[in-house]
């Protein structure tokens, strides 16, 4: 994908990787015996589908909001680019951690394995906001107000759950950040200014 392809391709990029993923897991269960075919699936559980469906929503509303924003031609390519990308990682994610809250019957995962994810998804909705705030100007005020409306619904549901993040997964990320060891989201821009 290049810079310029614009949200569809990379809505689109989305897709075929998931139905390789799909494509890869079926091919595995074959190996390994599992007739996939008469496999019902788990029910989903109330705080999944909620997530799914705000995640749905949210990425929907990036994505119309970059088209009407790109269709002017006078805002930065990359800005839309991130804003597309940011709204699939808060909804992966959000996803991710309601299956860990809503689904009584998985063992948890870790707290030192959902927290950083919070902490991800607390940083991409601040950077979701910016980016937004910056192709307001450029597109039609329903459709900005439709991505804000989208946005603060999947704020809503997240807060509480950022809420419960320790001070110490807090100081420990921060420590790496200030060491430049975090994973590569919270280093990015220390990466970009060591490039120039």
């Amino acid at each position: 994908m290049q810079l310029d392809d614009g949200p569809e391709v990379l809505v689109a990029e989305l897709n075929r990787d998931l139905n390789r993923a799909l494509l890869i897991l079926e091919e595995a269960c074959e190996q390994e015996g599992i007739d996939t075919t008469n496999l019902e699936p788990p029910p989903i559980p109330a705080l999944v589908t909620r997530a799914q469906s705000l995640g749905t929503d949210l990425v929907r509303a990036a994505v119309a909001l970059t088209e009407a924003a790109a269709r002017t031609g006078r805002i930065d390519e990359a800005t839309t680019s991130r804003l597309v990308g940011g709204a699939s990682l808060i909804a992966v994610k959000a996803a991710r951690v309601a299956w860990n809250l809503g689904d009584a019957s998985r063992p948890p995962d870790l707290a030192d394995a959902i927290e950083p994810i919070l902490l991800l998804v607390e940083r991409a909705n601040a950077e979701l906001r910016r980016d937004a705030r910056s192709l307001a100007p450029f597109a039609p005020a329903l459709l900005v107000a439709r991505f804000a409306a989208a946005h603060g619904a999947m704020i809503d549901l997240v807060t509480p759950w950022i809420a419960e993040v320790s001070a110490t997964s807090r100081a420990e990320l921060n420590a790496r950040i200030a060491a430049g060891c975090a994973p590569s989201p919270f280093c990015r821009k220390t990466a970009e200014a060591q490039a120039s």
